[in-house]
């Protein structure tokens, strides 16, 4: 089955456990040897620039400490939810690990973030997944989807319409809840009886006899 990477697989690839719950998920999708992993055009953009925003967020921080400030001190009000959310973590595990020198710390912590990024892209197909120009699609999935999540999902269902058994996967609990509404429009949409495809959690993903590529 080949596989259509959402977002939040990657970033929560490239985190390390401590600072993301769902990494375990998301590890197991690289890891795995029974499927063949692709990138849409419209989730690598949004990659990218969820990839700068938080080697900004890394950077800031170790401004922030390079400067005499507290850690626990750092501003997160700038930031957006994800990477509030984030800092807040990084900021609860230098508490509990007291970690010295703390730049020395930060400037790994990022550098190992980039590089688990890379590591992830390089896990994938050379070829990506198209962007589609399918208005109406999008619209339709507008009505129950994020913007964003609509675009993505809008160039999977285009891609994934006219070939074999195909997934979505994602940890976003927005487009998990709902995925049945979702490839409900898209059956309609292509006016398909049938559709090998699937939206689906990385946790439950099938592996075929526990085959796994080494770590």
């Amino acid at each position: 089955m080949d596989l259509s990477l959402d977002t939040g697989i990657f970033l929560g690839y490239a985190q390390e456990p401590a600072y993301e719950q769902q990494h375990d998920a998301c590890n197991r999708v690289f890891q795995s040897v029974a499927h063949r992993r692709f990138v849409s055009e419209s989730v690598y953009a949004e990659l990218s620039r969820r990839v700068r925003k938080r080697i900004e967020l890394y950077a800031a921080l170790v401004v922030h400490v390079a400067h005499g400030g507290k850690i626990d001190g750092f501003d997160l009000s700038p930031w957006n939810k994800s990477d509030a959310s984030l800092g807040r973590r990084i900021m609860r595990e230098v508490a509990r690990a007291k970690p010295a020198p703390l730049l020395s710390y930060l400037r790994a912590e990022r550098a190992r973030f980039e590089a688990r990024v890379k590591e992830g892209l390089d896990r994938t197909e050379s070829s990506r997944i198209p962007r589609s120009g399918d208005d109406v699609l999008e619209a339709a999935l507008n009505t129950i989807l994020a913007p964003a999540d609509a675009g993505h999902l809008r160039d999977y269902l285009c891609w994934a319409a006219s070939i074999g058994p195909t997934a979505f996967v994602t940890v976003d609990r927005g487009i998990l809840d709902a995925r049945d509404r979702v490839l409900e429009i898209g059956r309609s949409h292509f006016d398909l009886t049938t559709a090998s495809w699937a939206v689906i959690h990385a946790a439950t993903l099938p592996e075929r006899d526990g085959n796994q590529e080494a770590p």
